[in-house]
């Protein structure tokens, strides 16, 4: 039973990869991720508990210069779309993500030939993969 949850939390997880940055390699998306959740650690420094994490996902969109420079970030999606969170606890949670993302200034080390691909993306932020 561990087995096949594990396996269902891997397919999820590639999935989720593969919808928010067509065209990059796994090992190039894992390296974006990797670096705005150092980033979103540090903006939180323990604010959250763990069990406000359960469940969430905070689904943003971010727009890059060329040379990687965070220039934007917004929100997608309404509360209903997640679990139910009082707007308080959500509206800090979407705020913490766009925050890590600027907090980070610039994602480093982007394959510059696929600049179309990652220009602009849908980033879905899920604490449970930290």
């Amino acid at each position: 039973m561990q087995r096949l949850r594990q396996e269902s939390d891997v397919k999820r997880k590639t999935k989720d990869l593969n919808k928010t940055f067509p065209g990059l390699t796994r090992g190039e998306k894992n390296m974006v991720r990797g670096q705005v959740y150092n980033c979103w650690r540090t903006v939180t420094n323990n604010i959250f508990a763990a069990e406000d994490l359960e469940n969430v996902k905070i689904r943003v969109r971010v727009y890059l210069d060329k040379d990687g420079s965070v220039k934007q970030v917004k929100p997608l999606g309404a509360t209903k779309d997640y679990i139910p969170l009082d707007n308080v606890l959500y509206r800090q949670l979407v705020d913490s993500t766009i925050n890590a993302f600027y907090r980070c200034k610039k994602i480093k080390n982007l394959p510059e030939g696929k600049y179309d691909y990652w220009q602009e993306f849908e980033f879905i932020f899920d604490p449970s993969e930290l």
